[in-house]
C-alpha cells in the first residue's frame, strides 16, 4: 500500500477545508446576519472581479505613465508660442 497519494489526498482535502472553515468565520465574523452576507458577496465579487483581470492596476498604472510619456516627447505647444 503506497502511502504517498493518500498523503497528498489528506493534504488537498484539508487544504479545502481549511479554506472553507476560515471564509466561514470570517462570514460569521460581521455578527449582523444581513452585514455579514453582504460582506461576504462583496468579497466574492472582488475576488471574481480580481480573478477575470488580475493586471487592471498595473495596467492602469501603465497606461498613465504611457500618457505621461507622450506628452513628454510631443509637448502641446503654448498659445503664445509658435511650434518649431
Amino acid at each position: 500500500m503506497e502511502l504517498k497519494p493518500i498523503f497528498a489526498l489528506l493534504v488537498v482535502l484539508g487544504l479545502v477545508i481549511g479554506v472553507n472553515l476560515v471564509a466561514l468565520l470570517r462570514f460569521r465574523a460581521g455578527r449582523g446576519e444581513q452585514n455579514g452576507i453582504i460582506q461576504f458577496i462583496r468579497l466574492g465579487q472582488k475576488a471574481a472581479g480580481r480573478a477575470r483581470n488580475p493586471w487592471e492596476q498595473e495596467d492602469q498604472a501603465l497606461k498613465e505613465l504611457s500618457q505621461m510619456v507622450g506628452e513628454l516627447k510631443h509637448p502641446e505647444p503654448d498659445q503664445g508660442e509658435l511650434p518649431r
